[in-house]
């Protein structure tokens, strides 16, 4: 038997989103012309003939064959980034020159990249033609490399061939980190380092991670001058200045850049006391000396420190004229004043340029007694004496100094009568009075007849201290004291110098209480209070009178922390606490350290802990009534069921509860908890949901967990009246759905979903229906948002499944859908029928067995994506299940399918 070999090339095209390497050959035998051979497909599975199930209808065509054709054949198939190649070659078993088939063989084609309409498009071309396109401006594909983390680097380990990159795919592959777009292999900045290489800021070409220097600091680490190694980030001396501060000195402490008393100076600069302001090194006067030399006014130039004289003594030192060394500011005779000052003699202390009697002269100008302005060296009269020299009146020249009574005075000498030797001028006592004076014992210098003070009494009247006005022998106040006697105050008989309680303090020494031992004008603690200004502890300085918060008391008064104006010792609000008690609500009654810890969200107790060790679970009727169901409900599966008797509310404390609640036809419910971190509901078993309304009114769910179950949530035959929210809501592991919604009538608010996260539904295999959320039936719109759709599972719609007419609309706004999987078909959503609209959503990471995410199947089913991005989903993102199209969104978010096809929205 001849054998002819004829090549048939069967080109099958393939676009997916991966580069999928694939081949396939064997052999094998047929009839009617094909090959027999076992087709092997690029996910791994294998026909008995050459056929597809999806195209069984075409196999009717070989029906025009002739039968009896026989043939052997070997094919081989290749794909490349979602193109492919297969070719095939066919023998003729039979000997009648005919392969099986009547028709030519294909010509093997090649892809390239075309513009088509204006737009890069990969094209199918004969290999005949190759050149010729090629020559007339179309391309080969270019090698591309996704940049995953967008920084325009991409990943050298990701490089595929392309006629049109996609938005991750840039033309250059140095990054070490495709997973953070800081890092890259580019050196942006020119200076020969990347942030790959360790480059701190590519931007700047100044900054890079060697260390040139040599100083063991690189710009990178801080230097900031790396072209020299004595300037560094390292503060060596501890002062907390580097070289890079500024530090003139990095081994000296004492030494920094800083102007501590603000003078413009630092001890780097010379300051040598840079805690004053008023010493600096600058000499502002110009005289050759700063405050740091010295300069004791350094606006004054003829100011300095310098001794020109060399008399001991500069100008800074009170020198006058520092070029005249018998000119200093030295009082060396004591007399008051110096040779600056015009002393004449200053060895000689009884002379001095002062007048001190008036009369125009001073000893230095010859005046014998400059206490008396009565003498004087002048001769007034002509009589040849001068009040110096004896005479007593120089306006009379019969007053002599002639002594007649012989008591060693004359007149002159001042004798009131010199004819009386007992009475004379002579101040015996030098008290200043004489008994011509009227001295009443000339023997005792205290005993005078001055009024030195003016008070009316001189110390011979008995005045104490003739130089106090203050003080006299007089008892003005009458309590037994003169202000000679020490009294402080003689207007006040209250006030004496008598220590009447014996505290060592008298009421003239400021005792506030001179009857009270235990108040005192001394503060012992030294708070600044004694007890007489209202220290109520004068041993405890804790304790004063001050209300230094402005609260309107002080610590004395009860204040515990008087920094603090929400402390005080009042009870505002009469519970029996005050907020110096621990009362955390001084306005509310029932607040307080002493309340008890109940369920309302407060903290009752002031522990610091709001409803701790609470767990309450409890209906509220609308008709007031409250059924406390904690004891009969309790945490340990298998769950109770139970039903409201009629509407209300059924309220949990934190805490899990093995409950169902099983809300009855005409009934509402509300089922509020304090969030679902804290308050679980739980259940058991593969067809008794958590919670389920059937025919009711329905409710509001909010701030709980349901947990297991056979569905988390079920709705069934809800009213039009009805209500139906979930607000902040865990459902997780449920048998068959997260949640339920069937022949749901056209609500007048709708389906709403807010927060909700539903996690591991269809956790029980086989229970049906199975997904996140089954929409079945229902004639009012279904919003969710903010929520999110994690690792569900289904056989068709992982994560949603939307069938049945009415048709329903569900919108998800901001919801995430992460990791759910379906056996068959959408591991997202399955709608047989309805619509659904993505907005601001994120769809990542869904398995199927067969077609995307999302299939449609059934009219009318449409899916919007609005502003959502769609990353690593399998297969492709949207499909129809008989129509058999793929949409890769890529970079686009916004597209609508319908059961023809996608879309990208303008």
């Amino acid at each position: 038997m001849s054998r002819t070999l004829r090549g048939v090339v069967l080109l099958a095209l393939v676009w997916s989103p991966r580069l999928a390497l694939a081949d396939s050959g064997g052999w094998g035998s047929g009839d009617d012309g094909h090959s027999g051979g076992r087709h092997h497909h690029r996910d791994g599975r294998s026909d008995d003939d050459s056929r597809d199930d999806d195209s069984r209808d075409d196999d009717r065509s070989h029906d025009d064959h002739d039968s009896d054709d026989a043939g052997s054949g070997w094919g081989w198939g290749w794909g490349w980034w979602g193109w492919g190649w297969g070719w095939g070659w066919g023998w003729d078993d039979d000997g009648d020159g005919d392969c099986g088939g009547s028709s030519p063989p294909p010509e093997p084609t090649v892809v390239l990249c075309a513009v088509v309409d204006g737009v890069v498009t990969p094209v199918d071309v004969v290999a005949s033609e190759v050149d010729a396109r090629l020559a007339a401006g179309d391309t080969l594909p270019a090698t591309w490399f996704i940049d995953a983390d967008g920084d325009g680097d991409g990943d050298p380990t990701t490089g595929h061939e392309a006629c049109v990159p996609d938005v991750t795919d840039v033309d250059v592959a140095t990054d070490c980190d495709d997973t953070d777009a800081t890092v890259d292999g580019l050196d942006a900045d020119g200076d020969g380092w990347s942030t790959c290489d360790g480059d701190c800021d590519d931007a700047d070409p100044d900054a890079m991670p060697a260390d040139v220097d040599g100083d063991g600091w690189s710009t990178c680490d801080g230097d900031c001058d790396d072209a020299d190694a004595s300037v560094s980030p390292a503060d060596a001396d501890g002062d907390g200045f580097s070289t890079c501060d500024g530090d003139c000195d990095d081994t000296a402490a004492s030494l920094t850049p800083a102007d501590a008393d603000g003078d413009g100076f630092s001890t780097c600069d010379g300051d040598c006391d840079d805690a004053s302001a008023l010493v600096t090194p600058a000499d502002a006067d110009g005289d050759g000396f700063s405050t740091c030399g010295g300069d004791c006014d350094d606006a004054d130039p003829s100011a300095t420190p310098a001794d020109l004289d060399g008399d001991g003594f500069s100008t800074c030192g009170g020198d006058c004229d520092d070029a005249d060394p018998s000119a200093t500011p030295a009082d060396l005779d004591g007399d008051g004043f110096s040779t600056c000052d015009g002393d004449c003699d200053d060895a000689d202390a009884a002379r001095t340029p002062a007048d001190g009697d008036g009369d125009g002269f001073s000893t230095c100008a010859g005046d014998c007694d400059d206490a008396s302005a009565a003498l004087s060296p002048v001769d007034g009269d002509g009589d040849g004496f001068s009040t110096c020299a004896g005479d007593c009146d120089d306006g009379d020249p019969s007053a002599s100094p002639v002594d007649a009574d012989g008591d060693g005075f004359s007149t002159c000498a001042g004798d009131c009568d010199d004819g009386d030797a007992a009475r004379n001028p002579a101040d015996f006592d030098a008290d200043g009075f004489s008994t011509c004076d009227g001295d009443c014992d000339d023997a005792d210098p205290a005993a005078s007849l001055a009024d030195g003070d003016g008070d009316g009494f001189s110390v011979c009247d008995g005045d104490c201290d003739d130089t106090d006005a203050a003080l006299g022998p007089a008892d003005a106040d009458g309590d037994g004291f003169s202000t000679c006697d020490d009294d402080c105050d003689d207007t006040d008989p209250t006030r004496t110098p008598a220590d009447a309680d014996g505290d060592g303090t008298s009421s003239c020494a400021g005792d506030c209480d001179d009857a009270d031992a235990a108040l005192t004008v001394d503060d012992a603690d030294g708070d600044g209070f004694s007890s007489c200004a209202g220290d109520c502890d004068d041993t405890d300085p804790s304790l004063t009178p001050a209300d230094a918060d402005g609260d309107g008391f002080s610590t004395c008064a009860g204040d515990c922390d008087d920094t603090d104006p929400a402390l005080s010792p009042a009870d505002a609000d009469g519970d029996g606490y005050s907020t110096c008690a621990g009362d955390c609500d001084d306005a509310s009654a029932s607040v307080s350290p002493g309340a008890e810890e109940v369920y309302n969200g407060v903290d009752d107790d002031c522990d610091g802990v709001a409803d701790e060790g609470l767990r309450c679970l409890r209906f509220e009727a609308d008709d007031g009534s409250v059924e406390d169901l904690t004891a009969t409900i309790g945490e340990a599966l298998p769950a109770t069921a139970w039903s409201p008797a009629t509407d209300g509310a059924l309220v949990a404390c934190p805490g899990t509860y093995a409950i169902t609640v099983n809300v009855p036809a005409g009934r509402a419910l509300d089922v509020l908890g304090t969030g679902p971190d804290a308050t679980s509901f739980v259940a058991d078993g593969t067809t008794v949901p958590v919670i389920a309304y059937r025919a009711a009114t329905g409710g509001v769910v909010s701030g709980v967990s349901l947990m297991g179950g056979g569905y988390g949530l079920w709705a069934e035959n809800l009213p039009a009246n009805g209500v139906l929210e979930l607000h902040d809501v865990a459902i997780a592991d449920a048998a068959g759905a997260g949640v339920r919604l069937y022949q749901v009538g056209a609500l007048a608010g709708g389906v709403v979903l807010t927060d909700v996260d539903i996690s591991g539904a269809g956790a029980v295999p086989g229970v049906a229906p199975a997904s996140g959320m089954v929409v079945e039936r229902v004639s009012t719109p279904v919003a969710i948002t903010d929520s999110s759709f994690v690792g569900n599972t289904a056989a068709r719609g992982g994560a949603l499944l939307i069938t049945g007419a009415p048709l329903a609309t569900v919108t998800c706004t901001r919801c995430s859908f992460v990791g759910n999987v379906a056996t068959q078909w959408g591991g997202l959503a399955y709608l047989n029928a309805g619509a659904l609209v993505l907005d601001d959503s994120v769809v990542s990471g869904h398995t199927t067995g067969l077609y995307g995410a999302v299939v449609l199947n059934g009219a009318p089913s449409t899916v919007t994506s609005v502003g959502t991005a769609w990353t690593g989903n399998a297969a492709f993102d949207v499909g129809s299940l008989f129509g058999g199209f793929g949409y890769v969104a890529g970079a686009v978010t916004d597209f609508g399918c319908t059961l023809s096809g996608c879309t990208p929205t303008p």
